[in-house]
C-alpha cells in the first residue's frame, strides 16, 4: 500500500489531477499517517473493508494492486469486468491472462513506483487510450465468467470421463 501513497504523491507532483479510493483490510492509521506526511491525505478516501465491493468499480478509473504474491486475485478480475484496467505485478496469477498494455498492465516488482506513475499518467492524459485499454480489460473478463469457466470445467471432466472409457477402465 505504501507503494501506492508513493505513486499518488509522484502523480501530485506531475499534477495528474486524480484520487486514491482504497477499500480493504489492513493497518489504515499507518497509511493516513504516511499521506499526511506527505501531503497528500486530501486525495485519499480510506473506507476500510467492505462487503459489496462492486459500487466503488463504477467511480473508479483503474485498480492498482502491486503485491509481492497472490495467486488469483479475484478483485482485479471484478475490476477488469467493470472496465478498469489493471496494474499489477508479475507474481499474481492473474498476470497470466492480462495482455500487457492491452487490457491491463504487468510490472516486474511492486516497488517499481516510477513506472507504474508512468502508466498512470500516459492513460489520463490520453483518454482515448483509456477507454481503449478499459473496453479491452472488460472483454478479457467476460471470457472468464462463471458460466464459461464451469463449462471449461465440464468439458475437461468429459474428456478426463472419456479417455478413462477408452482405456478401459
Amino acid at each position: 500500500m505504501d507503494q501506492t501513497l508513493h505513486v499518488l504523491n509522484n502523480l501530485t507532483k506531475r499534477h495528474v489531477d486524480t484520487s486514491l479510493l482504497v477499500v480493504g483490510k489492513g493497518d489504515i492509521q499507518k497509511f493516513q499517517s504516511l499521506a499526511r506526511k506527505m501531503g497528500i491525505s486530501n486525495r485519499i478516501l480510506f473506507l476500510g473493508h467492505r462487503i459489496h465491493v462492486e459500487k466503488y468499480y463504477s467511480v473508479s478509473d483503474i485498480l492498482v494492486l502491486p503485491t509481492l504474491f497472490d495467486p488469483f486475485p479475484n478483485t482485479c478480475l471484478e475490476a477488469m469486468s467493470n472496465g478498469l484496467p489493471v496494474i499489477t505485478t508479475k507474481h499474481t496469477g492473474i498476470s497470466e491472462i492480462i495482455d500487457d498494455g492491452k487490457d491491463s498492465f504487468i510490472i516486474p516488482s511492486a516497488d517499481n513506483i516510477l513506472q507504474i506513475t508512468d502508466i498512470i499518467t500516459n492513460l489520463y492524459k490520453n483518454r482515448p487510450l483509456l477507454d481503449e485499454i478499459s473496453n479491452s480489460a472488460r472483454l478479457k473478463a467476460e471470457k472468464y465468467d462463471w458460466e464459461s469457466v464451469t463449462n471449461k470445467y465440464i468439458d475437461i471432466y468429459h474428456k478426463i470421463a472419456d479417455s478413462q472409457v477408452l482405456a478401459g477402465r
